[in-house]
C-alpha cells in the first residue's frame, strides 16, 4: 500500500518512510537503504596554487606542500560555469583536502577575486602528530555567481 503524500523523486507514487527508498516529501528526498556517492580519484595540488574547476568540484584534494601554501579558489563567476546548468540557489558541493605535508606546511584557503566568501577557519594544518590536517568545505550558491564556502569539519 502506498501512503498518500508521499512520491519518488520522479513524482510516481512512493512507500511510506518505514519501507526502503528513495522517496520525497515536499523538498526532502530520504533513502532508507545503503546511499553510495560517485567519487573519482582525488586530485592532488603541491605548492601554492589556484585551484582548477576539476580540482574544486572533485571532491577530495590530495595536498602535499613543501612549505606554506595558499591555495585560491575559482572566482564565483568561473566556478558557477563549471557546474551543471540548473543550478539554483541553496545547491551545494563538498570539497576536503587533505594536507600530507610536513611539520609547518600549513595551506591557506583563499577565496578567488570575487563571489566566494569563507565562514570558519580557512587554515588546514600539516600532517604532524595532531589529528587536523584535512579540513571540509560545504560550498553553498547563496546568488547567481556568489558561494559561500563554509568549513564543516
Amino acid at each position: 500500500m502506498v501512503a498518500s503524500g508521499y512520491r519518488q523523486a520522479d513524482g510516481n507514487p512512493a512507500a511510506p518512510p518505514h519501507s526502503n527508498g528513495p522517496y520525497t516529501t515536499d523538498q526532502v528526498q530520504y533513502f532508507r537503504a545503503q546511499v553510495l556517492n560517485l567519487q573519482a580519484a582525488p586530485t592532488t595540488a603541491t605548492g601554492t596554487v589556484t585551484l582548477t574547476a576539476a580540482q574544486m568540484l572533485g571532491g577530495i584534494i590530495v595536498a602535499t606542500p613543501t612549505a606554506v601554501a595558499t591555495y585560491t579558489t575559482l572566482t564565483g563567476t568561473l566556478l558557477e560555469a563549471a557546474l551543471p546548468s540548473g543550478i539554483v540557489n541553496d545547491d551545494s558541493f563538498e570539497l576536503t583536502i587533505i594536507n600530507l605535508g610536513g611539520a609547518g606546511d600549513i595551506i591557506t584557503m583563499v577565496a578567488g577575486a570575487t563571489g566566494i566568501t569563507f565562514v570558519g577557519s580557512v587554515l588546514i594544518d600539516d600532517a604532524g602528530v595532531d589529528i587536523t590536517s584535512s579540513a571540509t568545505f560545504r560550498f553553498r550558491r547563496s546568488a547567481a555567481n556568489t558561494f559561500i564556502a563554509y568549513r564543516i569539519a
